[in-house]
């Protein structure tokens, strides 16, 4: 059905949108029908995911199976940002110049058995076909791999030694504008707007999957982020003085003139120790998102520095022939004009159709970061702009595309006037395979939000003893997640707390790197905020249980979204229902989809917020669920699940 619906939207030229359950088979559905029209037509089609989990497996699985099984020759091709390649001319350079430090050289920083040395990658690139970091398979710090990874601005193109057939990027590109099929990912898409279409080939049809999160990404893409700690790395990269390393090694430079040099480095640090301490003295130093209304409260005191520093390093241009050096100084005077054009554009707010705030957050290690944000408020006009009115067919899909069985919020977001619509129901059996457990008598986590805490983490430990861990816990905010994970933390490591969990808390390891210890692992319990909500596929018997504390509604005074909800008042529409109840209803369903993620999958879902049956809107959100046995006592959620794992167990 869904396979021709996307035929239909081809042969007509309109958009489609689908919603698509988990277990339909929605992603050949829609490649199938595009790779007979690419080949036949001679275009171009980009499959764009927000995962990277959906992106590897459409291009390492599905597309090499119909490549075998299907009666057409066509080719496809993995699109990634380049900065995930590695350049054998700067890793080679590296060597020669001896820039590395100790730490890569010798061994790993934390003082290991050497993995993620410089030592392990000279032996991977003689093994590897790709060249991509993320096939590597022992660790690498991102200061290595910042020094001998491809950027863009310091590409050196047909000028390179290594050429299109040792540049494993170079050959990607080519790649590329040999395939029928590009599979790309929603940050790559939008930095490709962004560029106005410098990073990407030519397309002709775009496939949105997991489209419910384009237009996060696109404002994320077409907005401007500072911080202090990307200036400190820009400088770093000029001049290291802890490492004597940067940039005026390579020049030959009199000692005066590295004296100019040098000091030009130094007068921005100095600039930027003002600027930011002055933000700190306005906004305050505890960890805070704060959004910024007036224009020029604050004033840019790293101008002068930015822009003579700037100055400084393209009049040194003639002081080398080394073309890599000529393009590192292009592109650090570059940065630091953009940073400086940046900076004014947030303090002088140029845009009114951009939203500005300030974000300071603690690092355990480096101190205080502080960040300044803008960010377009609507991306509806700039999508339906260079994506709907110069693209047919586009198709959007996900699980979570509607809302109350229709498409009118997604559509209004992002600026698409005129579709087909495709709504399919999920192959799997719901009613007889999950248990929705909704206890009584929880206090209003508005209202009551301590007790409502506290009476969570009874609910929380009496379901993990119920199902011995095998669970999901999702939050809404880091603070109950901090503090029910200490809760657990303390019972689990108690002896005669009963039942030990393995606990994996967001945060304390990579995303990877819990998936796969939680998959592994017999009773573990996984402590998540958004990351969890969606794009996490964990089917079988390592997940049974997911809890969802809390109605995920977005925080109203979070920047963009407080300025979001001020301009549908403006346009006389209630920002409740036209966009965090929408929004929530999405996010709610991809939290419930953690669940079933194949016909043998059976377990509980428990919804802690009572707001669901003691709320008006309560209703919607239960709609939007699939049918399935509801419980709302202890006992019997614990006799129901224990009648599936029997059945299931049996089958087995």
């Amino acid at each position: 059905q869904m396979a021709v619906a996307v035929e239909n939207a081809i042969a007509k030229k309109s958009h489609l949108l689908v919603d698509a359950a988990t277990g339909i088979g929605k992603t050949l559905a829609y490649i199938i029908p595009f790779i007979y029209w690419s080949k036949e037509n001679k275009k171009r089609v980009i499959i764009s995911t927000y995962t990277k989990t959906l992106q590897e497996q459409i291009a390492n699985k599905d597309l090499p199976f119909l490549q075998k099984i299907l009666p057409v020759d066509f080719k496809f091709a993995l699109c990634v940002g380049s900065e995930n390649y590695i350049c054998i001319r700067r890793l080679s350079r590296y060597r020669q110049l001896g820039l590395f430090s100790a730490t890569q050289l010798g061994g790993s920083a934390s003082g290991g058995d050497g993995e993620g040395t410089l030592e392990n990658i000279i032996k991977w690139v003689k093994d590897t076909k790709t060249g991509l970091k993320f096939e590597i398979d022992f660790a690498v710090s991102d200061e290595l791999w910042h020094s001998i990874c491809r950027e863009s601005d310091i590409c050196l193109g047909k000028k390179c030694t290594y050429g299109n057939r040792e540049c494993f990027y170079s050959k990607a590109k080519a790649e590329q504008y040999k395939s029928d099929i590009l599979v790309s990912n929603h940050h790559l898409f939008f930095a490709n707007i962004a560029s106005g279409g410098r990073v990407l080939p030519t397309y002709h049809a775009v496939v949105f999957d997991e489209a419910q999160n384009i237009e996060e990404v696109a404002s994320d893409q077409l907005g401007i982020e500072i911080s202090n700690t990307g200036l400190n790395y820009i400088l770093s990269r000029i001049y290291n003085p802890k490492k004597n390393s940067g940039l005026h090694r390579s020049l030959n430079l009199s000692k005066k003139e590295k004296e100019q040099f040098i000091d030009g480095v130094v007068a921005v640090r100095s600039s930027a120790d003002i600027f930011f301490s002055e933000l700190l003295n306005k906004f305050g130093a505890e960890p805070k998102v704060k959004r910024i209304r007036e224009k020029n409260i604050f004033i840019n005191t790293l101008e002068h520095s930015l822009i003579q520093l700037a100055q400084t390093i393209k009049r040194f241009r003639d002081k080398t022939e080394d073309e890599e050096v000529l393009a590192e100084i292009k592109s650090y005077s570059a940065s630091l004009v953009s940073l400086n054009n940046g900076l004014n554009t947030i303090i002088g707010q140029i845009y009114d159709d951009y939203v500005y705030w300030i974000e300071i957050l603690q690092k355990r290690r480096r101190g205080i970061k502080i960040v300044l944000y803008a960010a377009p408020i609507d991306v509806s006009k700039v999508l339906r702009e260079k994506i709907f009115e110069k693209t047919s067919p586009v198709v959007l899909t996900s699980a979570t595309l509607s809302t109350d069985k229709n498409f009118s919020f997604i559509k209004e977001r992002l600026g698409l006037d005129e579709s087909d619509e495709l709504l399919l129901d999920s192959p799997f059996d719901y009613r007889n395979n999950v248990i929705l457990y909704i206890p009584e008598d929880m206090p209003d986590p508005k209202h009551e939000p301590e007790e409502f805490n506290k009476k969570s983490f009874e609910e929380i430990k009496k379901i993990l003893e119920i199902t011995q861990g095998r669970a999901f816990c999702l939050f809404t905010s880091y603070k109950m997640l901090d503090e029910i994970n200490g809760q657990l933390s303390a019972l689990s490591a108690d002896p005669c707390g009963g039942k030990k969990y393995g606990i994996f808390r967001q945060g304390d390891l990579p995303k990877w790197k819990m998936l796969d210890g939680f998959k592994k692992s017999k009773n573990a319990v996984l402590l998540g905020t958004d990351t969890f909500w969606q794009g996490v596929d964990v089917p079988g018997r390592a997940l049974e249980c997911v809890i969802i504390t809390r109605i995920p509604f977005s925080v109203p005074d979070e920047p963009l979204t407080e300025a979001k909800m001020e301009y549908l008042e403006r346009l006389g529409k209630n920002p409740f229902t036209h966009y965090q109840i929408p929004q929530a209803l999405i996010m709610l369903k991809q939290g419930f989809g953690r669940l079933i993620r194949r016909k043998s999958d059976v377990g509980i879902v428990a919804i802690l917020d009572p707001r669901v049956k003691t709320r008006q809107y309560g209703e919607k959100f239960l709609k939007s669920l699939p049918a399935c046995k509801n419980v709302s006592s202890i006992e019997e959620l614990k006799s129901g699940y224990e009648e599936l794992i029997k059945r299931v167990d049996n089958t087995e």
